[in-house]
């Protein structure tokens, strides 16, 4: 076997058994940080627009896994600059999330906050 066959066998077990339960291991954590982010939100929501359009993501190759429902999921997915095999992204869907944010309050989780290093190794 030559080492392209090689190669090319192992991108494809990656491809079919590793991106699959990865991807369900992101979704864990994309549901974590919107319920941690809803829950744990430190500013006063006095219409419940802003905790209510906090949702995620999940980008395969760029490419969102699911069909985009809104304009701020496209806007939320356009804002990543460096595209990878497997993106995670957490968003608040009112444009004043990051007002809110930059006066001190918690809107979006912080990596730390979802232990994320459990999430992932759920289920192995």
């Amino acid at each position: 076997m030559s080492s392209l066959e090689l190669e090319r066998k192992l991108l494809s077990y990656v491809e079919e058994k590793t991106l699959p339960k990865m991807m369900k291991r992101m979704e864990l954590v994309g549901i974590t940080g919107v319920d941690w982010a809803r829950i744990h939100g430190s500013y006063k929501d006095h219409t419940g627009n802003l905790r209510n359009s906090i949702n995620y993501v999940i980008l395969k190759d760029g490419v969102p896994t699911r069909p985009v429902t809104n304009e701020n999921e496209q806007i939320a997915i356009a804002s990543i600059k460096e595209k990878h095999k497997l993106d995670l992204v957490i968003y608040a869907g009112m444009y004043y999330g990051l007002f809110v944010e930059a006066r001190g309050f918690t809107v979006l989780p912080k990596w730390k906050d979802l232990k994320y290093k459990e999430l992932l190794q759920e289920g192995e």
